[in-house]
């Protein structure tokens, strides 16, 4: 908020809000559909303006137009925060990767209001991508799963009827109901019996949870493998977005493998989820791996078009067990090889078909989020200094930064203080 002092009536006050500035050291409060400024007309004399949401930022622009004369007299910022437990300390031998945990675990704090939200600056909602990772971040860091409990239960609420979740929440919205959002909200009923035993909401919860399983089950084709109705959105890498993708049935043999070893969860689900995961493990291997490449294709592509190798649908394929034990060491040293890979695209614009990478080379992982899960299946497969060596590059390459940013690139709508680009505070404890 900030106390000015105008001379006369009716003098206009723009407040702009970003958390970095353009080359020429101005502020670009327009970020297509984000709108980050507020405009405020004076009456003569002292007073306080604000805002009437809440504004993230890093740096607060004041615009001032009329006749007369404006002073600024004081600024204050209010910290409007989920009120988590100090943090837990995390010590490494490496006081960057420390660092890393840290400044990670302050992301996540700054993301967090009454929900886990995006970021501290554009939507500030509870996307589902974000929460998977805030609410790990959230259990390790400040022992906190209350906002895992309430987000579990707003997501059910906000199911449309065929059991597909919204990519957020609350929301009537229906064409975000992506495959990322539904699969991943399976993942954390896993997660949250992890973190809390507490059978009794897992059995409130599986009613929706029931719905969501049908669907995948009735959308599944006769190889057993899925294609989404709309948008899958898994990340902003020029990956292939549609169709049958092995990143979407490889999370999703993933989640069947999980909720499978919980007996409450497999028992009130039905069916046999550990058979059904190892023939969707199975089917994957057989449409999706390329013996002359020796890695996974994201998809099989349409006639005439080269496909895409990607680190995010290969790590996945690790993580979820597509690939056999004996070939997971291989597949990601491939897979990190420096000269393999294309350039990193720039942020929301990685998607544009002009980023599609060349024959032969692999997509990078566009962002920090998909990095957690590039360095957990290094991690969880003998590749410790590797996986060290890719945090080490990945946000190492933010040193001068107080928090971790959405897109290894920035552009467009992009921000510096993102909560899915946590994952340091979660794998590294």
């Amino acid at each position: 908020r900030v106390l000015l002092e105008a001379s006369d009536a009716g003098l206009q006050v723009d407040l702009a809000y970003d958390d970095f500035t353009t080359p020429l050291g101005s502020l670009n409060p327009e970020r297509s559909y984000a709108r980050l400024a507020d405009r405020f007309i004076l009456a003569r004399g002292q007073q306080w303006v604000q805002p009437v949401q809440p504004r993230g930022f890093r740096f607060l622009g004041i615009d001032v137009a009329g006749r007369g004369q404006v002073r600024l007299l004081a600024v204050e910022a209010l910290d409007e925060t989920y009120p988590f437990a100090p943090p837990m300390a995390l010590m490494t031998s490496d006081a960057r990767l420390t660092d890393y945990a840290r400044r990670a675990a302050e992301t996540v704090r700054i993301c967090t209001t009454d929900c886990f939200t995006d970021c501290a600056t554009r939507e500030r909602v509870q996307w589902m991508e974000d929460l998977y990772l805030h609410a790990r971040v959230a259990a390790y860091t400040f022992g906190d799963t209350l906002l895992l409990r309430r987000a579990l239960f707003q997501a059910a609420q906000n199911a449309l009827p065929d059991g597909r979740i919204n990519g957020f929440m609350p929301s009537e919205r229906t064409g975000c109901a992506f495959a990322s959002s539904s699969l991943l909200w399976l993942h954390l009923l896993v997660d949250y019996w992890l973190y809390t035993g507490n059978q009794q909401d897992l059995d409130r919860l599986l009613p929706c949870a029931r719905k969501l399983v049908q669907f995948l089950r009735q959308r599944a084709a006769t190889d057993g493998l899925l294609t989404w109705p709309g948008g899958q959105f898994w990340e902003w890498a020029p990956i292939e977005t549609s169709g049958c993708l092995l990143l979407t049935n490889a999370v999703w043999a993933w989640a069947w493998q999980r909720l499978s070893e919980h007996e409450g969860l497999r028992r009130g689900l039905g069916g046999d989820l550990a058979g059904e995961a190892a023939a969707i493990r199975q089917a994957c291997h057989a449409r999706f791996w390329d013996a002359e490449r020796q890695l996974y294709r994201d998809s099989m592509p349409p006639a005439g078009q080269s496909p895409i190798f990607g680190q995010q649908a290969n790590a996945m394929a690790v993580l979820a067990g597509i690939c056999p034990s004996s070939e997971r060491q291989a597949l990601l040293r491939r897979l990190i090889d420096p000269s393999q890979l294309a350039p990193v695209a720039p942020g929301e614009a990685s998607l544009k078909p002009h980023n599609r990478a060349k024959p032969g080379q692999i997509v990078p992982v566009g962002t920090l989020w998909f990095g957690h899960f590039l360095c957990q299946a290094l991690f969880e497969n003998g590749l410790a200094t590797q996986a060290l060596a890719q945090m080490h590059l990945l946000w190492g390459a933010y040193d001068g930064l107080p928090t971790f940013p959405e897109t290894r690139i920035q552009a467009g709508n992009t921000f510096l203080c993102h909560g899915w680009a946590a994952g340091p505070a979660y794998l590294l404890p």
